[in-house]
């Protein structure tokens, strides 16, 4: 969706950023100044930005990083897919994930310095990784709920509730089976339509 988009794009601009401040003979110099001064790396966070953690690591795995380290297992791997994935010039966006913060999280990353090696192969001298959360993804969804006269849901690729305008708990569940939702999968989110529905839950069918 948009909102994701804008937090790829987000990242994709910083990853940039860093390429102009050094060469990539340099990248290790590189995160060596942003472990000396943190604030550099904290600016990331501040804002609009949608971001909860942030880190520039590089291909020994040694790196720096600012804002919140979620104590989550599935978030940690996330993260280490996502170093190993850019680390072979792979821009990363994962699925939505239950997390510590009680919200909904992704991992999303973009490589630096990516370039090809003599047998054709994409390689990366570095990684930049970051945790957005998807609660302001819930604030729109009640917004555009308009006072509870409609429900609004947001599901992933796999059919799955990432976030909704309604009762809270419900986050992970799998809708792949209802028909708007099979319709929107089908599709590939490339239209939209309004359609009633059902769904059962611990207070009955909504």
């Amino acid at each position: 969706g948009l909102y994701v988009n804008g937090l790829e794009a987000q990242l994709q601009a910083m990853s940039r950023a860093l390429e102009t401040q050094s060469g990539p003979d340099q990248f290790q110099q590189l995160v060596d100044r942003l472990r000396s001064n943190p604030r550099a790396l904290a600016r990331f966070l501040e804002g609009s930005s949608g971001f909860t953690y942030v880190s520039v690591v590089d291909a020994s795995g040694a790196g720096v990083r600012a804002g919140v380290q979620l104590p989550d297992d599935a978030v940690e791997g996330l993260l280490r897919d996502a170093w190993e994935r850019g680390l072979s010039g792979e821009a990363i966006t994962s699925r939505p994930v239950p997390s510590a913060m009680k919200e909904p999280v992704l991992v999303i990353s973009q490589p630096v310095f990516a370039e090809k090696t003599p047998d054709g192969r994409s390689q990366a001298r570095g990684v930049v990784m970051a945790v957005a959360g998807l609660g302001r993804l819930g604030g729109l969804t009640q917004s555009a709920a308009q006072g509870g006269l409609v429900d609004v849901y947001v599901v992933d690729d796999t059919g799955t509730l990432v976030t909704h305008s309604r009762e809270e708990g419900r986050e992970g569940t799998n809708l792949s089976k209802l028909p708007i939702v099979e319709k929107f999968l089908a599709l590939r989110g490339r239209a939209s339509s309004t359609e009633p529905f059902t769904l059962s839950g611990p207070k009955g069918e909504r």
